[in-house]
């Protein structure tokens, strides 16, 4: 199977592939919980930190990224202030 099949699918068969291959990465990732009765205490600390730099990272280019483009070819105003707003109301909404 190679890219060339996935490019011909429908967008709607895309989504869904992708969406059930990311769920299904998450359950096995969540499973793993069966079967460890107890963890390291270091090594529950790397994996928070090692999510914490992922949610950080995917909220940077995700977001902040694509704010920041936008605003710096908008001339109305300095492009950070709608960048800074919008990380505000992002950290209130959490």
């Amino acid at each position: 199977m190679d890219a060339t099949f996935f490019n011909e699918l429908n967008p709607l068969e895309q989504t869904l592939i992708g969406t059930f291959f990311t769920w299904l990465i998450a359950a096995v990732g969540a499973s793993t919980v069966f079967f460890t009765a107890r963890i390291n205490m270091k090594f529950f600390q790397a994996l928070l930190g090692f999510e914490m730099g992922i949610m950080l990272s995917a909220s940077f280019f995700s977001l902040l990224l694509p704010s920041i483009t936008q605003s710096s070819q908008s001339s109305d105003m300095p492009y950070w202030i709608p960048v800074v707003i919008g990380f505000m109301f992002e950290a209130l909404v959490i």
